[in-house]
């Protein structure tokens, strides 16, 4: 049984390494403020996701994995609004916002 929770750890923890260089992969890639805003915060979400289920497998139902998991709501809370507040200062402030963005009617 502990190799099977050996597994699954660590099937979590290099899936959320991946998801965190498919992200810094896109943040260099992608040419614009907001497509490299929304790689990063998609990947951090999925990412640390992965990495703290990783822990929390690891170390089973303890008052470390309580810690891990309150880190990971207060970071849910926060990353979308520090995002989002990015992405509004860029709409304001851009003047050539109509080239970068593509506009639907």
């Amino acid at each position: 049984m502990e190799w099977l929770r050996f597994v699954i750890a660590a099937l979590l923890l290099c899936g959320g390494v991946v998801v965190e260089i498919l992200a810094i992969a896109g943040v260099y890639k992608f040419k614009y403020l907001l497509n490299r805003m929304h790689s990063a915060a998609m990947g951090d979400t999925l990412g640390l996701m992965m990495v703290a289920a990783g822990m929390c497998v690891i170390w089973g139902f303890s008052f470390t994995t309580l810690k891990i998991l309150v880190m990971l709501g207060l970071f849910w809370l926060t990353s979308p609004v520090s995002c989002h507040l990015i992405g509004k200062l860029m709409v304001e402030t851009d003047e050539d916002l109509e080239k970068e963005c593509e506009v639907r009617e």
